[in-house]
């Protein structure tokens, strides 16, 4: 950024660096920000002295900033694009994101990105339709949870301060679980757990699908994969950096997949060569053999 540029800062503490779903949520938000406020020339940094998000910006941005973005979800929820009302991701038939894509009076370029990240999450293999990334189930939709989440057009709910930490929590349900909370061990509580609806700040889950723009799908010797998935954990696993200085989106596009943060063996003086001071990984498990989840994620070095 040009130095006579004035920089304003937005702190993001309602966010942690370890966690998948709090990462893909600031992503969302940086999406969401640069379409909304062009003008506002948004970067995303990460404290290395205390793990949290801020975003940088050329401009100020409303007061009301949070609710302005969930009425503009909330708006895209009622149109005849709505990026969240297909239903179960697996079953989408690519034809759907093909007729949406086709027409630019019907999408915005967030759409334009979305779609397609989406659509990647749904390749065929001889398993049949999977996603390496969002967990869905017989009866699970995150889609259809994700409307649930939008609530009706005239909800409007604090994004700001869930974004700060300081907003309320609602049960939440069908969201794809990459926030590690939502894995609860039996053992250690008195219900059923898959009876048990976590408390979490709504908001977050929906900015972290729109974070998914940043994630497509590739084409390797094995097969279609998520970028950002691998195997450098020992198992299927989200790797993703934090780094110290503002990056754009578009500047964060290339970082996000660089072949080191991906290595089974992190380089801690490659990764910091680049700007990247920490690599987090968070594994895909399995629950007795059932229900998938992401676990807490561990420093790469």
């Amino acid at each position: 950024m040009n130095a006579s540029i004035r920089s304003y800062e937005l702190p993001l503490p309602g966010l942690r660096e370890d966690n998948p779903r709090d990462f893909l949520a600031a992503l969302g938000l940086l999406r969401l920000v640069a379409y909304q406020w062009p003008e506002s020339f948004p970067k995303l940094s990460w404290s290395e002295e205390k793990g949290l998000p801020t975003l940088s910006l050329a401009s100020t941005l409303p007061d009301d900033w949070g609710k302005d973005l969930w009425r503009l979800l909330l708006e895209w929820k009622v149109s005849e694009c709505n990026p969240f009302g297909h239903g179960k991701i697996e079953m989408i038939a690519p034809e759907a994101f093909r007729l949406l894509l086709s027409s630019e009076s019907k999408r915005s370029p967030v759409h334009a990105r979305f779609y397609p990240a989406l659509s990647a999450q749904i390749p065929h293999d001889q398993m049949g339709r999977r996603s390496e990334f969002i967990i869905e189930s017989a009866s699970r939709s995150v889609l259809n949870g994700i409307n649930s989440l939008l609530g009706l057009k005239l909800t409007v709910i604090d994004v700001a301060g869930d974004f700060a930490g300081t907003g309320s929590r609602y049960e939440v349900a069908n969201t794809s679980r990459w926030n590690p909370a939502e894995f609860q061990s039996a053992a250690y509580m008195a219900p059923d757990p898959e009876k048990t609806n976590l408390r979490d700040h709504r908001s977050l889950n929906v900015f972290a699908l729109l974070g998914l723009t940043f994630y497509p799908a590739v084409d390797t010797s094995r097969g279609r994969r998520t970028a950002g998935m691998s195997r450098a954990g020992g198992g299927l696993c989200f790797s993703w950096p934090t780094w110290a200085c503002p990056l754009t989106a578009e500047e964060l596009a290339s970082l996000l997949h660089h072949p080191s943060i991906h290595s089974g063996m992190a380089d801690a003086a490659e990764l910091k060569g680049i700007g990247v001071f920490q690599v987090w990984r968070s594994r895909k498990f399995k629950q007795n053999g059932e229900n998938l989840y992401f676990s807490k994620a561990k420093p790469s070095f």
